[in-house]
């Protein structure tokens, strides 16, 4: 490199060293390794070998062939693999995965293990580091049909997927997409005049299929027996995870934040942007002490954008939900000195003069008795 550092040196116009201001691109002039950093990392992939005679030479060409044929190894894995990511959103609302479906329709989890035979089960598994399902089909079992002199092989999977909508920020009706883009790389043997070869690398794409979610509004009034709307009453909206097992669809319930509200002016509560596809519990948080509890139970659910509420009374009867709560009134205390201990008053004395008089009778027919 020196020498060449040199020619460059004495003929300006004709550079034999690539390089930037005084920075060589090979390395240092006096390095007897750079050029080999530079064969190997710069233009290279990695890789460098030499010798100065036969066997070192053998020995080289064997570390090639080593990686060549590790790179086919690789190759050939990856052949008739399909790559399923999911979305991942740097926003909210995203798609969940929740399991894969073996042959018989059920939920089983996150790896399959099948083997290339008709009707056999996949072999596919989903990493969760790479949110992604490697689909192995060259593992996989397979249907067919026969179209004439053609015999077609049929590959299916089924996963289940779920849209997080009760995650903040998450928009009514918009699109969102089920997974991100999924290929296929594969080769076919291809006949030429009675020579069969194999195809280079081919790939293919999948649509991507893409859903929409719902959200709802409940809204009701608070009022007294007499028809008045009652102020400042909070009500809690809770997510009722005993009877919503399959809202995320693997037997778990998915855990949604309790949401509050409070009666305005008008009695008037209003509930907003609640997650469809779940079940919930109404209740009042704090009952007003002028009034009895109220033991009506409030169930809520909401699927896809229709709301319903089911009432059931404390002997377990269903009532109807006409969107009003009233509860009922406590008995009022009369107030000291007012009119209403005067009738306490007259009352008491009058079942105080009974029982004198009562008394009174009984001592007379004693006395009838004693005489005779």
């Amino acid at each position: 490199i020196k020498q060449y550092v040199d020619q460059t040196a004495q003929k300006p116009d004709h550079s034999v060293v690539d390089r930037t201001s005084e920075t060589y691109e090979i390395g240092s002039a006096d390095s007897t390794q750079a050029y080999k950093n530079w064969l190997r990392n710069s233009i290279g992939s990695g890789y460098y070998y030499d010798s100065t005679n036969t066997e070192g030479l053998m020995s080289a060409y064997n570390q090639i062939f080593q990686e060549i044929e590790n790179i086919h190894k690789q190759e050939s894995q990856a052949i008739w693999v399909a790559q399923d990511p999911m979305p991942i959103s740097e926003g909210v609302g995203h798609v969940e995965f929740i399991g894969l479906y073996d042959k018989s329709g059920t939920l089983y989890g996150r790896t399959l293990a099948g083997e290339n035979k008709l009707n056999a089960e996949n072999t596919a598994s989903y990493d969760a580091g790479k949110k992604a399902i490697s689909w192995d089909l060259k593992q996989s079992g397979y249907s067919t049909t026969v179209e004439g002199s053609r015999t077609i092989y049929h590959y299916a999977m089924t996963y289940r997927v779920r849209l997080c909508n009760e995650e903040g920020g998450f928009e009514e009706n918009k699109e969102y997409d089920t997974n991100g883009e999924t290929s296929l790389t594969y080769r076919t043997i291809v006949n030429n005049n009675g020579n069969e070869t194999m195809s280079g690398p081919k790939t293919i794409t999948y649509p991507i299929p893409s859903v929409k979610g719902y959200l709802a509004e409940l809204s009701f009034t608070k009022m007294d027996d007499d028809g008045h709307p009652i102020e400042d009453i909070e009500f809690r909206l809770s997510h009722d995870t005993e009877n919503c097992p399959i809202c995320r669809g693997d037997g778990k319930a998915v855990t949604i934040n309790p949401y509050t509200a409070t009666s305005g002016k008008d009695g008037r509560v209003t509930f907003t942007n609640i997650p469809s596809g779940h079940k919930y519990e109404l209740r009042e948080v704090e009952t007003p002490s002028c009034y009895f509890e109220d033991t009506d139970q409030y169930a809520v659910t909401v699927a896809y954008d229709a709301l319903t509420v089911t009432v059931t009374h404390e002997d377990g009867t269903a009532g109807t939900w006409d969107g009003t709560i009233v509860p009922r009134r406590r008995p009022r205390m009369p107030e000291t000195g007012g009119a209403g201990t005067l009738l306490y008053t007259i009352g008491g004395i009058a079942l105080m003069a009974i029982g004198l008089l009562y008394g009174c009778a009984l001592r007379r027919r004693r006395e009838r008795r004693e005489n005779r």
